[in-house]
């Protein structure tokens, strides 16, 4: 047959294999939330009422995370860095960074309760649920600083070498903290309140922090490379490349994405295929300044702060156009999320050919025209190796070896005398007929 294409039984195993797996991560700019009034920003956060918590120069903002709706504001936390959450007790925590102290709010009101003092210029904040404390990261005065929330007080101050950038949790009693000027990963026991461990990333200025606590990797967002780091004993496992500017590194567990948002104007997404696996899947365009995010995997949505910038002169910071400040949007459309589920839906289809192509043959094969041959090993793969012999009923060709697989739709008339082809043998069958077919091909 003319158009008959041959491939050996590897190359069609791997062509299937590939079609099924393969995925892209289908991330977009969806959205865009303006907030008009004035400031600085640093991180935001979503909270567990599923609203979106975004530091803002001397306040919060308190946005509706999917309409961008103002639902409230937090005042008086000047230079505030980061948001952290305790949904048990009903509060929220700001991390004041020119005030030097914590604003605790309550969750339904947005009411502030109290402010707590802390170390000097706390940057990123986080609950730890396994103490269940509060954890400030102070840069200036190179410490942490533990926050028992039932009492409201500080209970204790861990001394660190350098300047702590993002903390992570593994849940368990240990703490890993991004030591910005020293370029490592500090490991703290929260239950001593100690340092156990000091590793080394072998990268400049580590900021954002993330982690899986399934496979035990840290993420470590540097300049212009993610780092990943076993939590156990601190190797490094992977580098990869990332955008200029990193200032926040976010993972979604559901599916094994690790976002790294760069400052010139990059999302970087990596994903995770095992504890020893990760691929770059691509960087999407955001804005220049969108330098820190926040991830939701409830919807596998990321939120990045960013505002316009004007044109900056060689070897200086672009400067915010005031008034531009701005919450952008980032997830996969519906459609996308409809494209996410075709493996199963693929194997479906796949599997009814299948049984359509077995049935056809097995009444071919009842009328003798056709002999069916099952591919040894492959069974599990929705194929059929479908030799059209000479003889009715035959067996597989005794001249050679099958070497190849692969068939298009093939019409014939009766009318047409029987085809040539180097390495078939093909049997005019008696009646028209239109036959999906995976024909086998022989040596000769």
């Amino acid at each position: 047959m003319k158009h008959l294409l041959r491939y050996s039984s590897l190359q069609i195993l791997l062509l299937v294999l590939s079609s099924i797996t393969k995925s892209q991560t289908g991330y977009q700019l969806l959205n865009t939330f303006h907030i008009k009034s004035a400031g600085g920003w640093d991180y935001l956060a979503i909270g567990p009422d599923n609203r979106l918590y975004v530091s803002h120069g001397t306040q919060v903002n308190i946005l509706d995370k999917t309409t961008g709706d103002s639902v409230g504001i937090i005042e008086n936390t000047t230079g505030v860095h980061g948001i952290a959450f305790i949904k048990e007790l009903g509060r929220g925590y700001t991390s004041n960074g020119r005030l030097n102290n914590v604003t605790v709010f309550d969750l339904p009101t947005h009411a502030v309760i109290t402010q707590i003092n802390t170390g000097e210029n706390p940057d990123a904040i986080l609950y730890e649920p396994f103490s269940k404390k509060i954890i400030t990261c102070n840069g200036r005065s190179h410490d942490l600083s533990v926050i028992d929330p039932s009492s409201g007080k500080v209970t204790a101050t861990i001394p660190l070498d350098g300047k702590p950038e993002t903390a992570v949790s593994d849940e368990a009693g240990k703490i890993f903290v991004n030591i910005e000027d020293r370029n490592k990963i500090t490991v703290v026991d929260i239950r001593s309140n100690s340092v156990i461990a000091s590793w080394p990333l072998g990268a400049e200025g580590p900021t954002g922090l993330a982690i899986d606590n399934k496979t035990h990797r840290l993420f470590a967002g540097c300049d212009q490379q993610l780092v990943v780091m076993d939590a156990a004993n601190g190797a490094v496992v992977s580098r990869l490349p990332i955008g200029d500017g990193c200032d926040g590194v976010g993972f979604d567990d559901g599916l094994k994405l690790i976002f790294a948002s760069c400052g010139e104007g990059k999302l970087t997404i990596i994903k995770e295929g095992s504890a020893s696996s990760f691929t770059v899947e691509g960087n999407l365009p955001t804005k220049r300044s969108a330098r820190t995010l926040a991830v939701d995997p409830a919807i596998h949505a990321v939120y990045l702060p960013a505002a316009d910038t004007e044109k900056a002169a060689t070897g200086e910071r672009p400067k915010t156009i005031p008034g531009t400040f701005q919450v952008l949007v980032v997830s996969r459309s519906s459609r996308t999320r409809r494209r996410s589920m075709p493996n199963l839906m693929v194997w479906f289809r796949m599997i009814f050919v299948q049984l359509l192509t077995k049935s056809i043959f097995a009444s071919a094969l009842r009328h003798g025209m056709a002999g069916l041959y099952p591919v040894t090993g492959f069974d599990m793969l929705p194929m059929l190796i479908v030799t059209m012999l000479s003889s009715a009923g035959g067996g597989p060709p005794a001249d050679g070896p099958v070497t190849a697989i692969f068939g298009p739709l093939v019409s014939r008339r009766p009318d047409e005398p029987p085809v040539e082809e180097p390495g078939c043998v093909v049997k005019v069958l008696s009646s028209p007929t239109l036959v999906p077919c995976l024909f086998a091909a022989t040596t000769r």
